[in-house]
């Protein structure tokens, strides 16, 4: 080949040049999500979707409202008052004021990502999202890109009911299930013997 003929050889031996990897190039539902809320068994589809960062689960818990889940140091805390979220599922909306203004004091602290690894971090074991403003954008759904998924499950309520969002003790089950696609591609490694002593 024309790698022997520059002085290479195959890194792996007799397997060759070309070292074959596998890879996800995004996901597809699979057969076992679910979202119950009180005795209402909510359809994926068309009462509920995963969001594509969502990883793995299966929670149970008390439904907590937190309204946005935005802490703006100095100026807003939608935590305060509402008690511990340890070992609870967080009711957030996903949409708040000056959303569509990206230099907004809530803008910068509210990028869901952020909003949902502090529910983590203050023990949250999963979100569901609701739009509480159809002036704005929804979350992205889009499955056909590999993400990174996050610490706890997420989830988008649509259409969305507000009498969730009366005070009382509400219960909620989450199950999330992925089938995810594989891709094969092949990394080409060769090597050069140049005769180097090394310890």
């Amino acid at each position: 080949s024309e790698y022997q003929k520059a002085g290479l050889e195959p890194y792996f031996g007799e397997e060759g040049f070309l070292h074959e990897f596998e890879f996800n190039w995004g996901k597809n539902y699979g057969p076992n999500n679910g979202l119950t809320i009180d005795k209402d068994i909510i359809s994926l589809g068309s009462g509920f979707n995963v969001l594509p960062n969502s990883p793995e689960a299966q929670v149970k818990g008390s439904l907590i409202r937190v309204g946005s889940g935005l802490v703006v140091e100095g100026k807003r805390d939608d935590y305060e008052g509402v008690g511990s979220v340890k070992g609870k599922i967080v009711l957030m909306d996903y949409h708040f004021e000056e959303f569509d203004n990206p230099h907004s004091d809530n803008a910068l602290a509210g990028g869901l990502k952020d909003r949902v690894e502090l529910a983590a971090e203050k023990g949250a074991t999963a979100v569901i999202l609701y739009a509480n403003n159809s002036e704005f954008d929804n979350p992205d759904l889009d499955l056909s890109r590999n993400v990174r998924e996050w610490d706890i499950p997420i989830v988008f309520v649509d259409p969305f009911n507000p009498a969730l969002l009366e005070e009382k003790d509400n219960k909620a089950s989450i199950k999330v299930d992925w089938t995810y696609k594989k891709g094969h591609g092949n990394n080409v490694v060769g090597k050069i013997d140049n005769g180097a002593k090394y310890e």
